[in-house]
């Protein structure tokens, strides 16, 4: 399996580096280059930039394929879809269940800060003094 694994790899770079360094492309860009008005080294660094970009480029692309390559494809296994489908469902169910007691965690908590709040405002009327300024005599 992994001799084949690298061979399809081998295949995948070599049709990417087909694609991407197309002899075409270069011919266009040799044409492009060689008509401007530039200097020998400001040509050669567009010609190496040009290089660099398109190897990046296959570099990031032959990386993405592997991946996709050895990962498991679905099985057409009955047995095997019908266990991932109960698990699924066994999933969902906890995770319904768990959020139903977040929400009443949620609840509880604010009306436990709610009853709190009330509380401290009755604590505080409770410490006011009643001042009755009309019986106070101002003879200041």
């Amino acid at each position: 399996m992994s001799d084949n694994n690298n061979n399809l790899d081998k295949r995948i770079y070599n049709s990417l580096e087909k694609i991407i360094f197309k002899e075409e492309d270069f011919k266009e860009f040799k044409e492009i280059i060689n008509s401007m008005n530039c200097g020998e080294k400001e040509i050669q660094l567009l010609k190496n930039k040009i290089v660099a970009s398109r190897l990046r480029i296959l570099k990031e692309i032959a990386g993405f394929f592997p991946y996709h390559i050895n990962t498991p494809k679905a099985s057409s296994n009955s047995y095997e879809i019908l266990k991932l489908k109960e698990e699924n469902k066994e999933k969902t169910e906890f995770l319904e269940e768990l959020g139903n007691r977040i929400n009443n965690l949620y609840i509880e908590l604010s009306k436990e800060k709610d009853n709190n709040s009330n509380n401290m405002k009755d604590d505080i009327e409770d410490d006011t003094i009643d001042f009755d300024f009309d019986s106070f005599d101002s003879d200041f």
